[in-house]
């Protein structure tokens, strides 16, 4: 038997540990995001360590099983597993709320109570209260119900009470339950020819009689890919009706793709060229560069990893960091350049676009959740190369990070403080400590250093 230590996103400051099914034994590994029996509630964690033995002083306690797997792949990186649990320590903060600051908004649904019929029926229907007879009448309208719902209905706060007398009749059945997750893929339809192109002649001919399919179908058989509905829709004034009635005869094949949201896909970018660096500009960045260049030597200890580049406003900060960037993409590693304010994010993502053209995305508190979790999922599979943003930006799963720049790195917007929701922590600090985990180079850039 092995054990999965999991961290969840409570304020409580420690893990639990659930042991592990069977059909998971060798699957499981540090990194995956469960579902776990809580207390009384459901909720998700994320796995981080695996134990073939409990502690000693759980060698007597039953342990409650892990219920699902909520992702078939890794949720995180072990670098980030590592960050968020130094930050727990750093910051005194719980494991759980560290970690979760790894994970985009809406990968997980929230934890419920839902409440469903029982299998006995009252012996006296008229000795039940009011209150009790509302609830059961909303059940049999609808199960399950949320206990939210039911307080709604009942108008009563305290229905929690009322829930647990009707239980212990088995009247009802309260179980706990993990919400679906309200961040999903986007997929749009799509359709395609769906016999061979010796045959669209025929086809033709076959639909004579129905002359919009005609056409509907004489302009998709020209394509050799799926086309989306939508640019067919617009193309030739096609509707939902020819496409289902073309299906039906077999001609078209209607499918679905998976699209990325992306704040930047509706902007253009010039392509631009690296600039000349004055001397000044130079010296500095052969410094640099040298340490980008050894990181994974045997000397690189002794190597500088951590720069304060301090320069006025328009003093040619920009470019280095670009310089940087570049040398970062060639060894074919990641970069993150985080700026203090979303009020700066355009300009740098303007002239960091312009530079790696299809390679740069952003993050920030302002992106919705859909755009979050796209951002995410295509970080964490290494379709993106460059992150520009907050300093949420800091978190986002790259799978090889070998350059962190913080621009305006003086700026107090670093540090996450009250009113927003613990952990608090210092972005400048928690850089340092992800560059060290990532044998990267830290760049603070600051005119005010």
């Amino acid at each position: 038997m092995t054990y999965a230590e999991v961290a969840i996103n409570t304020a409580v400051n420690q893990t639990f540990h659930y042991a592990i099914p069977p059909s998971w034994q060798s699957r499981l590994v540090v990194g995956h995001l469960v579902r776990v029996s809580f207390g009384t509630a459901m909720q998700a964690g994320i796995v981080v360590a695996i134990h073939d033995e409990l502690p000693p002083e759980l060698h007597d306690v039953t342990m409650k099983p892990i219920i699902d797997v909520l992702h078939p792949e890794p949720v995180m990186v072990q670098a980030h597993i590592d960050l968020a649990l130094w930050m727990s320590e750093a910051y005194l903060a719980s494991p759980g709320t560290c970690l979760w600051l790894m994970l985009p908004p809406g990968i997980v649904g929230k934890s419920t109570q839902q409440v469903f019929l029982g299998d006995a029926q009252p012996d006296d229907p008229d000795s039940l209260t009011t209150t009790q007879q509302k609830i059961l009448e909303a059940l049999n309208e609808e199960a399950p119900r949320s206990v939210d719902e039911l307080v709604k209905i009942t108008d009563v706060k305290s229905v929690r009470r009322v829930i647990k007398q009707l239980e212990e009749a088995n009247l009802v059945e309260m179980t706990a339950v993990l919400n679906p997750p309200t961040a999903t893929r986007k997929t749009v339809r799509t359709v395609m020819r769906a016999i061979p192109e010796d045959e669209v002649v025929d086809a033709l001919a076959s639909l004579q009689r129905a002359p919009k399919q005609t056409s509907v179908f004489a302009y998709i058989a020209k394509h050799d890919y799926p086309l989306d509905v939508s640019d067919v829709y617009e193309a030739i004034d096609a509707t939902s009706a020819d496409l289902n009635n073309l299906e039906r005869k077999g001609f078209v094949e209607l499918g679905e793709r998976i699209v990325f949201r992306d704040s930047l896909a509706d902007r253009n970018f010039i392509p631009s060229q690296p600039l000349a660096l004055t001397t000044a500009q130079n010296d500095v960045w052969q410094r640099i560069r040298a340490s980008l260049q050894q990181n994974y030597s045997a000397d690189s200890e002794n190597i500088e990893k951590d720069f304060l580049l301090h320069g006025v406003t328009g003093a040619g900060k920009t470019e280095i960091y670009l310089h940087a960037i570049a040398e970062t993409l060639a060894q074919g590693r990641q970069a993150l350049f985080l700026v203090p304010e979303i009020a700066l994010t355009p300009q740098t993502i303007r002239r960091v676009a312009q530079r790696f053209p299809e390679k740069v995305a952003v993050v920030h508190g302002s992106l919705s959740t859909g755009e979050r979790f796209d951002t995410w999922r295509r970080a964490r599979d290494g379709d993106i190369s460059v992150i520009v943003g907050t300093r949420s930006a800091l978190f986002t799963p790259l799978p090889d990070v070998g350059l962190i720049i913080l621009d305006e790195s003086h700026d107090h917007s670093y540090k996450q403080s009250p009113p927003i929701n613990p952990p608090y922590y210092n972005a400048r600090d928690v850089a340092q400590k992800l560059a060290k985990l990532n044998d990267a180079t830290l760049i603070f850039g600051s005119a005010t250093p």
